[in-house]
């Protein structure tokens, strides 16, 4: 069950509620650790009770919004799209003083980023020392770690060992 200070916040109406800064009042952001609120509590130590108000109705209302961005809600404001909002652009900027940004809107707008592929590192041997090793004398053997196979190889006349994972090979 979600607490009522973290229930969704359905209309701006809320805004004109009285709340103090209080650690059990700022959005769930799914942060276990204690030194999320205590950062939060030590920047708002920063600024009166009237800004910490001010910038928890800026808070409520960028949730009332659905968490659009900070420029969006900025703009928002600037341009008066909402009528009679308590909010002015420098709440919006001390709640992101206070609060920091809002960790659950960055989950949500961040993409998965396409990782590096991966890169062959296949060396070409040059002929005259596949020539030369030609006679080598290599012997081999399974080996299991953990139910894993492994094709073990050793070279006699350089000493090279190798250990290479067999696929489908079980013990």
């Amino acid at each position: 069950m979600v607490p009522k200070s973290h229930a969704p916040i359905t209309g701006v109406s809320a805004l004109t509620s009285n709340s103090q800064l209080d650690p059990d009042s700022t959005p769930s952001t799914g942060v276990t650790d204690a030194a999320f609120v205590e950062m939060v509590v030590e920047n708002a130590q920063v600024h009166t009770k009237a800004q910490q108000e001010r910038a928890s109705k800026a808070r409520k209302l960028l949730q009332a919004l659905g968490f659009p961005t900070v420029k969006d809600l900025k703009y928002v404001i600037q341009r008066n799209a909402i009528q009679d909002c308590p909010v002015t652009l420098e709440d919006v900027e001390l709640a992101e003083k206070i609060y920091g940004p809002n960790v659950a809107s960055i989950k949500g707008k961040t993409t998965h980023q396409k990782p590096t592929p991966v890169r062959s590192n296949l060396v070409e041997i040059p002929f005259p020392l596949l020539e030369a090793q030609r006679g080598v004398d290599l012997c081999f053997d399974t080996m299991f770690v953990n139910q894993i196979p492994f094709l073990t190889t050793v070279s006699k006349r350089i000493l090279y060992r190798s250990a290479d994972p067999l696929p489908n090979k079980k013990p």
